[in-house]
């Protein structure tokens, strides 16, 4: 899919009329299918023992990176016939059928901001299959920092599964935004209880809102060119154009078992 915006248009707005790769005419797959096989990963991060997240990090890794190829096998069966813009407009019902939650207005125009960065760099919103790779999990360092708070943690945890690794950004904003550090705080809180599910919906609650849109916006306007391309394609090989943030937050979630060592709270 892809290519650039045209000239003069709004990098935000996005171009309707965008289609998908057309190399066959095979019949659609259900939007809701697609969803499902992300929301069955996010399930099985939230059911992963804390106690055997060592052993099972890698099994994750590579159950997560197979849905994620057969995701983007299925949207590539979808064809030319239906935009990413058609897609995007049907999103909202097959996602509350499939997560029994509604998609916020503000995801979807995150979402849709992301797709237009995203043709905007002349990256492709379906990637190639050559180019879906597994997702790394963050592991922090066994050592405690000597500043090292549960925020901190969230934090570089965070950068990391965010896909621009350099948390400094990230650091700033959250050090300019009260609200947000509260937001971080209680889900430090909520990670202390081992309550996963709680974790995940308050991952979904704070990604869903306009702190996370003003965020991206803000990496976007600040990220060198060659790392705002590298942020950008993170976020197309993770199904973010066509699932929302469920991969990233089952992603996350591993990691915070997998680093549960580093807060203080352990």
């Amino acid at each position: 899919m892809g290519g650039r915006a045209p000239p003069g248009q709004n990098m935000r707005t996005l171009c309707a009329r965008s289609r998908w790769p057309a190399s066959a005419r095979a019949p659609r797959v259900p939007t809701q299918t697609v969803l499902n096989s992300a929301v069955s990963i996010r399930q099985l991060a939230i059911d992963l023992p804390l106690e055997e997240i060592n052993f099972n990090v890698d099994s994750f890794v590579a159950q997560e990176y197979q849905s994620r190829r057969q995701t983007f096998e299925a949207l590539r069966q979808t064809r030319a016939e239906q935009s990413i813009e058609q897609y995007l407009d049907q999103l909202p019902e097959q996602w509350s059928a499939a997560t029994g939650t509604d998609l916020s207005e503000t995801t979807l125009s995150t979402i849709r901001n992301i797709v237009a960065a995203i043709e905007d760099e002349g990256l492709e919103v379906l990637p190639e299959a050559d180019s879906i790779e597994p997702t790394e999990i963050p592991s922090l360092p066994p050592e405690t920092d000597s500043d090292d708070s549960n925020l901190k943690v969230l934090v570089d945890i965070l950068a990391e599964g965010f896909g621009f690794g350099e948390p400094s950004l990230l650091i700033a904003f959250v050090e300019g935004n009260s609200q947000l550090r509260s937001a971080l705080t209680d889900l430090a809180q909520i990670v202390s209880t081992k309550d996963w599910e709680a974790a995940a919906e308050a991952l979904e609650t704070l990604l869903s809102g306009a702190m996370m849109q003003d965020f991206i916006n803000e990496v976007l306007r600040k990220l060198s060119k060659r790392a705002k391309r590298r942020f950008l394609h993170a976020l197309a090989v993770r199904a973010l154009p066509f699932v929302g943030w469920l991969y990233t937050i089952a992603s996350l979630i591993v990691a915070f078992k997998s680093n549960y060592h580093r807060f203080s709270i352990a």
